[in-house]
């Protein structure tokens, strides 16, 4: 059985900010959080590794990118940059 804490669902914004969000060949999913943090896309890098640690995505990020923006919650982010391969339901 998995949980997750309540702010796992809740949109991580600090504005309406967003647009192409690239993840490097190499990237760690601790560059990832911060690459988000500083796009201004998620409030805070420990709420996406957070999720990256709990679901054990952190050899799943695909580099590539990506149409992202803030209003996101981080589940959501989680599953686009993993090609859904972490899937999160409501």
């Amino acid at each position: 059985i998995y949980t997750l804490s309540l702010h796992d669902a809740l949109p991580i914004c600090v504005s309406t900010e967003g647009g192409n969000f690239t993840v490097n060949p190499g990237d760690t999913s601790e560059d990832v959080a911060q690459n988000l943090y500083d796009a201004g896309i998620i409030s805070s890098p420990d709420v996406f590794l957070e999720v990256v640690e709990q679901w054990d995505l952190s050899t799943l990020l695909i580099a590539g990118t990506y149409e992202l923006n803030s209003g996101m919650n981080v589940n959501t982010i989680a599953e686009i940059l993993t090609n859904g391969a972490y899937y999160w339901q409501p």
